[in-house]
């Protein structure tokens, strides 16, 4: 794709893809019958992408945005349901669009000879020319050098106003620079989400082609990869897909007769699994027959004499070999043994695997997974031993304050309770520390972090680590580590600060492992002081509370909602309620009601911390008998805090 800065057409590609796109899925969705609200979609992306195409003077794609004008403006004035031949023409629109947009100067993605009739695939397009974000995450990271050096030239000034209203200029510029490098950083990446119109697309023309009823679904399209790994498995994916069609799918009158609903299911997740990412296409269909695979291997000359029967997992990586076709008889869709080929091939040019797994009667899940390159996650950025590390935040169920009677030393080792379960316990700087020093924490209390793994798909598990103090959230790109880094079990990869400095992004697999294979040592000091109980079910808003009261030192337990937070009032004594308001099941005001009626908890106070601002919203938390109420959008940390020492203190 051209990327020279004189090219006419480089910003219309972006917008024309994205236009696609949601064309392609709303054509799909008007075959389904979901008409309301669809056809005016329809018709208002088909004009923008016509005009789009007249400023640019590329009249075959305006003449073809104009032709779907004219097939959905009639549908909407009579409210007449689109028929098959209405929606075959307006797909056929489609590809002619896609087509013309490839020939701008994306290159098709090659497909196996004799494949099945599918939308036209071009290469996945950006969001952003990746050169331009280069020079810009460049200046940002330039702008943040030069106001670290401004900011210690203003330290040794003296402390005047002008100083001081400096200081606060620079903290506004610093956070805003910040914003704009993570928004740069995500326009270097796509969201997978991408790939999956022309997947649905895939899937509905080849159960219309064999007569299959098929409903697709797909999963983790917000994960954001490099635009080159999307565009090398958008074409194996559509493989994949035709393939659990065609021959995993039975028709509908097999499947009642196994007990099945008559219409099948075909999905797409993408997951991150640490360094990795993996595309899985599942199917609920018959699974393969693995007597008729037996024969073929046999036949094909790919059995030893004397050897035995192959096991299952042997014929599955006979079938992977390719040369084999599961379906039994050859059509335009399968039969020819080469389509896994293309599976194969774009697993060996991004270094990774493919994986079969089958279950007779229930399916059939391949899945093909390939290493990161780039990948944009939302972190938990922590401290430990005087550094700041990053987490993937889905690994992130919970943060979480300790005390040392909350810590259980046993013979297995330390370990923590967490919703019922015992977790083992270790210190995030021992893990950096490669485990050669026994962990051991004198202070009153520490925060912790509850991180799930994951490894491989395997059963999940939990693990619960000490850190210095929970910085907040950040969203980075992963990269893989530098080559001369050494590989270690607890790295995902590397991100690049505001201000150019290299990270570690830990990985959750590899912190559990840690976590129970460690015997830290904890040493336990007096009972502190009563905690603060945050609940909110926003994960971001309880880490701000909680990071600005630890560094306040306060110590903070945290709930996800209302009824969990009720439950741990009544376990433990807690200085202070802060409260949401606006939370699934049981609200704010009615927490604060029933602790304020319950003779225990009512001398407890509550704060409503919610972005509900009217009157009578603040009126309704006087009566229900809150201490303090504070709104979001007006929050300040200052009055925050200062408004906590006043109800803690008055408590105390």
């Amino acid at each position: 794709m051209a990327t020279s800065s004189k090219d006419p057409y480089r910003f219309f590609r972006i917008e024309a893809a994205e236009l696609q796109d949601q064309l392609g899925a709303g054509i799909l969705a008007l075959e389904k019958g979901d008409d309301a609200g669809t056809l005016p979609l329809l018709l208002r992306l088909a004009h923008t992408l016509k005009g789009a195409a007249r400023v640019v003077r590329l009249q075959e794609i305006a003449e073809h945005a104009h032709a779907l004008e004219d097939i959905l403006a009639p549908l909407r004035d009579s409210g007449a349901k689109a028929d098959r031949t209405q929606i075959n023409r307006l797909l056929a629109l489609h590809d002619k669009i896609g087509a013309a947009v490839a020939a701008l100067g994306a290159t098709p993605v090659a497909m196996p000879a004799k494949a099945a009739a599918a939308p036209i695939v071009a290469p996945v397009v950006t969001g952003a020319d990746d050169g331009d974000m280069v020079r810009l995450l460049d200046a940002v990271s330039q702008a943040h050098q030069q106001l670290a050096l401004l900011r210690r030239s203003l330290a040794q000034t003296s402390a005047t106003r002008s100083a001081q209203n400096l200081e606060a200029a620079l903290d506004q510029m610093e956070r805003e620079l910040a914003q704009v490098h993570d928004s740069a950083e995500r326009l270097r990446l796509t969201p997978a989400a991408r790939l999956f119109v022309p997947l649905r697309r895939a899937a509905r023309d080849a159960a219309q082609m064999v007569g299959k009823e098929v409903e697709f679904e797909d999963i983790g399209g917000d994960v954001r990869l490099d635009g080159e790994v999307l565009n090398l498995v958008q074409g194996a994916l559509m493989q994949l897909v035709r393939n659990a069609v065609a021959h995993g799918i039975e028709p509908a009158a097999a499947r009642r007769l196994a007990g099945k609903p008559a219409q099948g299911s075909v999905s797409v997740h993408v997951l991150r699994q640490g360094r990795r990412v993996a595309f899985e296409c599942r199917d609920d269909g018959a699974g393969l027959n693995l007597a008729a695979l037996r024969d073929k291997a046999r036949a094909k000359g790919w059995t030893l004499p004397g050897a035995g029967e192959p096991d299952t997992q042997a014929l599955l990586q006979f079938l992977l070999r390719g040369g084999i076709s599961t379906a039994e008889s050859v059509n335009e869709l399968a039969g020819r043994g080469v389509g896994l080929d293309v599976v194969r091939d774009a697993a060996e040019r991004l270094g990774g695997e493919v994986r079969l797994q089958t279950e007779p009667g229930r399916g059939t899940t391949l899945s093909l997974i390939v290493p990161l390159r780039l990948a944009a996650l939302e972190t938990l950025q922590v401290e430990a031993g005087g550094v700041i590390h990053a987490l993937p935040l889905d690994a992130v169920k919970q943060t979480l304050r300790l005390l040392p009677q909350d810590i259980a030393i046993g013979a297995q080792g330390c370990s923590v309770a967490y919703q019922g379960q015992s977790v083992p316990y270790a210190r995030l700087a021992d893990a950096l520390r490669d485990g050669m020093e026994e962990g051991a924490t004198d202070a009153q209390r520490s925060s912790a972090v509850i991180v799930q793994g994951q490894a491989d798909g395997a059963l999940p598990t939990l693990a619960a680590l000490a850190v210095d103090r929970i910085v907040g959230t950040a969203y980075v790109t992963l990269r893989d580590p530098p080559e001369l880094m050494p590989a270690h079990e607890l790295l995902a990869g590397v991100a690049v600060d505001a201000e150019g400095r290299p990270q570690l992004v830990l990985d959750p697999d590899g912190l559990c492992a840690f976590a129970r294979a460690t015997l830290p040592k904890v040493r336990l000091a007096e009972a502190p002081k009563l905690p603060v109980l945050v609940i909110d079910d926003s994960l971001t808003t309880r880490m701000l509370e909680q990071s600005i009261l630890e560094s306040a030192g306060y110590a903070v337990h945290a709930a996800v909602s209302a009824e969990e937070g009720l439950e741990k009032a009544r376990q433990q004594r807690y200085a202070l309620f802060l409260v949401d308001v606006e939370m699934p099941g049981m609200d704010g005001f009615t927490f604060v009601e029933r602790t304020r009626a319950d003779p225990l908890l009512s001398q407890v106070p509550a704060m409503l911390i919610t972005s509900l601002n009217s009157p009578a919203d603040k009126q309704r938390g006087i009566d229900v008998g809150a201490s303090g109420y504070i709104v979001k959008g007006e929050f300040a940390q200052s009055d925050f805090l200062q408004k906590v020492h006043q109800l803690v203190q008055n408590h105390g």
